[in-house]
């Protein structure tokens, strides 16, 4: 069996000299959001189902979400919900223990802060005030006019 590796419909792949010139756009545009005071997001891609599906993407394969085609029918079996709930399960408490306080275990600095921004990033500071005080008790100052984030999840 095959695999489709066209692009999927309503989408292109650009080459060498277009992604030149939407580079260079692109750099003048987030240039200008960020002299305005704007901070960039990433939003998700579409891909062909079926190459993912042939992946060895592990862990990854479960954040997969497909978009079915109209007239196309759930497979909502007691077997398949109870798996999708499970996912669920799982990725609400990787939550919870990302926005869990650090433990009061001995650590290095760096480990504390690493903690402290991966809180940051997923907003579990109520307010300013807060932030402000973790920053003095780790020693760091924010005062940069824009922060990139950068989420990696390394297995062996």
């Amino acid at each position: 069996m095959s695999v489709n590796v066209n692009p999927v419909r309503g989408t292109r792949e650009f080459l060498y000299q277009e992604m030149l010139l939407r580079d260079y756009v692109q750099g003048v545009i987030l240039d200008t959001y960020r002299e305005c005071g704007f901070n960039r997001i990433g939003t998700p891609a579409l891909e062909s189902i079926e190459l993912l599906d042939k992946s060895d993407g592990g862990e990854n394969l479960n954040l997969i979400f497909k978009i079915l085609k109209r007239g196309q029918k759930l497979d909502l079996t007691a077997e398949n919900l109870t798996a999708a709930l499970d996912r669920a399960r799982e990725a609400v408490d990787k939550e919870k223990a990302l926005r869990s306080p650090a433990p009061a275990a001995t650590g290095s600095l760096e480990s504390y802060r690493e903690r402290f921004f991966i809180q940051l990033y997923s907003g579990a500071f109520p307010n300013e005030s807060k932030i402000r005080s973790h920053c003095e008790e780790l020693g760091l100052t924010l005062d940069a006019a824009a922060y990139t984030a950068v989420i990696a999840s390394i297995r062996n």
